[in-house]
Formats: structure tokens, C-alpha cells, sequence
């Protein structure tokens, strides 16, 4: 499902909206990052699946992001539970608190590299909210979507002799 649609390479200072509430540790920059794109879902389970990121339906393509993508989880009351980042950034801070990485520090990435099953919920429903931040310079982001994978089955090595 796409979950961020992209947004063409454009100057952080001719962007209108900010983000507030996020501040972006640097000391060079504007502490206050600008919104490129922005996408949610509706609500979902994860129901024994994997969660990764791609740059195309089929989960064949990798994507870009200019710096960071901020990925929130919320509940069915529309309660943040978690919060993610994935991008090339100085650290993030949201409500006093530092946000998780979790991909390299890059502005690239291979298709299905960046695993989001373990900052969701097994088996609540829940909500992802996608917003592409720029702090510096240009930012940009290609389609970003959300795809869910069936598990391998586990395999038991007991029953064979």
C-alpha cells in the first residue's frame, strides 16, 4: 500500500509547512525540519506478517528520502504508541525524546531493507502516519509504500529423524 507518495527535489526554505513539534539536533541548521510529503494508512494488523518499506507495490524497488522519513504508529484512539525514523539526519527529538533509527544513515535504500515488525504491534490494529522532513538545502522523496509479507513457516526440526 503506498504509504508516502513522492515529492520532487525542491529548496527547504520555499516550503510552507513545518513541523512543530519535531526539533532536529543540529547546530548548523534550522532545528525546526519542513514537511515534503506526507501519507497514512488506514488501520491495519500486522497478524504474524512482516513489515518492510519499498519504493514500489510489487516490493521489488528501493526508495529515497531527503532527510528523514518519521514514521508514527497509533492505536485505534489515535494515541502515538511508537515512533520511528528512517533517513540521513542529525538526531530527532519529539516530546523531549530521541527518536529511533531504524535504517543506516543513508538517503537510499535497497528494496524491503528497512524491517518495521518490531516497531509495531503483533496484534492490536494499528495506524502508520508517514512525514518526509528536510532540515537543510533540498529536500525530496521518492513513493514510499508499505508492504506485509507472510512469515516463512518455522521449520520443526523434531519431527524429522
Amino acid at each position: 500500500m503506498l504509504l508516502v507518495r513522492g515529492a520532487p527535489e525542491l529548496e527547504t526554505a520555499k516550503r510552507e509547512e513545518r513541523r512543530d513539534d519535531v526539533e532536529i539536533d543540529t547546530r548548523d541548521f534550522d532545528r525546526t525540519p519542513k514537511v515534503v510529503a506526507k501519507g497514512e494508512t488506514g488501520l491495519l494488523r500486522l497478524e504474524g506478517a512482516r513489515a518492510r518499506l519499498y519504493g514500489d507495490e510489487a516490493g521489488t524497488a528501493g526508495w529515497t528520502v531527503d532527510n528523514v522519513l518519521l514514521l508514527e504508529v497509533l492505536d485505534r484512539s489515535d494515541k502515538v504508541i511508537a515512533r520511528r525514523v528512517v533517513g540521513f539526519s542529525d538526531p530527532v527529538i519529539v516530546a523531549r525524546e530521541q527518536v529511533d533509527n531504524v535504517g543506516r544513515m543513508s538517503f537510499t535504500f535497497g528494496p524491503g531493507e528497512v524491517d518495521l515488525t518490531s516497531s509495531l504491534p503483533e496484534s492490536e490494529p494499528f495506524r502508520l502516519r508517514a512525514t518526509v522532513l528536510d532540515y537543510n538545502a533540498v529536500g525530496k522523496a521518492s513513493d514510499v509504500f508499505l508492504v506485509f509479507e507472510p512469515r516463512p513457516a518455522a521449520r520443526d526440526d523434531d519431527l524429522h529423524d
